[in-house]
């Protein structure tokens, strides 16, 4: 149920979903302040410095970390999402953000652990994404013995489960731990959510996007004014806050069951 209302819920609430609500309002009621909210809010969060200061609290607060400074672990958890897949006839690998593969194969070289996992998120009918990185990391020089996939997962609740289950097998049986990477916006989730299963955790963030969009000054005139790929980066932020939201609403309904 409540992985049904994480799927549904952003359709409602981001702001284009809420804005297209309020539209249908203002034409079955005929209030005009409808249609000035749609607008409004359709025109605020398709602002830069709106999506800006959105992402600088999702991926708060995180900073990048060197991998040599990275302390050694039983493995290395690589979360799928980088949207990793193979197009066209020739099967040509494409990349849209390779960040969290590459991280977690400069950790491997690093000999911050010796086993990294992928998880493994279904990318096409007969695909998943721990099949590509494993393909890649190969090419790469990794042995094959230090490659180790989850079964198929579909978000990042299934990835703790999964990869606990493997640590269980790995040795020693106690006092393991992970080099957990992944985007710095989802990384408070999928740290809280790692742990609640019992891993301990030491977080790696990388693919930051505060970085890269305050890099351009709050007097540039450009994030004053609305465009539609501000409106997505809100979106997906606001999107992560929901996820977060979501999860601390299952986990507190756990802990009363228990």
């Amino acid at each position: 149920m409540l992985y049904l209302l994480s799927k549904l819920l952003p359709l409602i609430v981001l702001p284009l979903g809420f804005s297209i609500l309020l539209l249908f309002s203002q034409l079955l009621r005929k209030w005009n302040w409808l249609l000035f909210s749609s607008l409004s809010i359709l025109s605020t969060f398709s602002l830069g410095i709106v999506s800006n200061a959105i992402w600088v609290m999702v991926e708060s607060p995180w900073q990048r970390i060197s991998s040599t400074k990275v302390r050694a672990a039983n493995a290395i958890v690589v979360l799928s999402g980088g949207n990793a897949s193979y197009k066209g006839p020739d099967r040509i690998l494409e990349w849209s953000d390779p960040d969290r593969f590459f991280a977690g194969i400069q950790l491997y070289k690093s000999k911050k652990a010796s086993k990294i996992i992928f998880t493994s998120e279904r990318v096409d009918t007969d695909l998943y994404s721990s099949q590509i990185y494993t393909r890649k990391a190969l090419d790469m020089g990794i042995p094959s013995a230090s490659i180790i996939s989850t079964k198929e997962v579909r978000n990042t609740a299934d990835e703790a489960y999964e990869v606990k289950k493997i640590l269980y097998n790995l040795k020693p049986r106690k006092n393991k731990s992970i080099i957990l990477v992944t985007s710095a916006f989802h990384m408070n989730r999928a740290k809280n959510i790692f742990e609640n299963q019992g891993v301990k955790v030491i977080p790696y963030p990388v693919d930051f996007r505060s970085n890269i969009y305050m890099a351009r000054s709050t007097f540039n005139p450009y994030n004053w004014i609305p465009h539609a790929n501000n409106l997505s980066k809100s979106s997906a932020g606001i999107r992560e806050i929901l996820g977060r939201a979501v999860y601390k609403v299952k986990y507190m309904y756990a802990r009363t069951l228990d």
